[in-house]
């Protein structure tokens, strides 16, 4: 049974709003305030997908669906992801997460950088198991696990994102790797990538808003102990 939010007549309310967007034009995004447009201009939305129509309180919230609005896909998601992660983090507050097991204090290692920058690399090295961006496990179980000793491969180029990952799983630390352009370029060209423009697009929307640390090695996060970080 469908849910009840995403039945056929969801799908008739989503179908009569793209016809008043296509009739009388764009409408702000009640999220992001930027413009949501039709189906058939979903190029000019700030995600350039179809819009979603989404609701003011989530129909987990007992919303009933009144206020829906069409919405840009990606704002619809990340406002779901917030309120998931928010129930998460309540859950966990009532958790008697106990002693960790003999291999060590929690760790989840939170390595972000342009391609070719040497994320993997560096995460092979570190002994813990490695989370990359084709494993498609569900990176929310990490944040319930007390005993998760692992890294997790991103590229997030903005503080935003990685605020949004580090909430996600709950990381413990979060570090930058990257390289000069020309080192970048040779690793590409040696997996058959030669092109740069995922690079340039990485480096375009890169911020460290939030002071991200550069990646110098493993032996600074390993050797904390238990008593150096509080959890959770």
């Amino acid at each position: 049974m469908a849910s009840p939010q995403y039945d056929y007549q969801h799908q008739l309310e989503r179908k009569a709003a793209n016809s008043r967007l296509e009739t009388l034009g764009p409408i702000p995004c009640r999220r992001c305030g930027q413009p949501v447009h039709c189906d058939a201009q979903r190029h000019l939305n700030r995600d350039g997908r179809k819009f979603e129509l989404g609701h003011g309180v989530a129909h987990i919230n007992n919303g009933d669906g009144s206020d829906k609005q069409p919405e840009h896909a990606y704002c619809n998601e990340a406002a779901g992801g917030r309120l998931a992660r928010a129930r998460q983090r309540a859950a966990r507050a009532t958790r008697d997460w106990g002693d960790t097991p003999s291999t060590g204090p929690r760790r989840v290692v939170l390595l972000v950088g342009p391609p070719g920058a040497g994320k993997t690399r560096a995460a092979r090295t570190s002994g813990l198991h490695t989370y990359d961006d084709d494993d498609t496990t569900t990176l929310e179980q990490l944040a319930n696990d007390p005993d998760a000793r692992v890294v997790v491969i991103r590229s997030a180029p903005s503080s935003d994102e990685r605020a949004s990952l580090v909430d996600q799983i709950q990381a413990t630390h979060v570090y930058l790797v990257d390289a000069p352009d020309h080192v970048i370029a040779a690793r590409l060209k040696a997996r058959g990538r030669a092109h740069m423009v995922a690079v340039a697009r990485w480096r375009a929307a890169f911020d460290d808003d939030d002071d991200v640390a550069p990646f110098t090695g493993w032996e600074p996060v390993l050797r904390e102990t238990r008593a150096t970080r509080e959890w959770p």
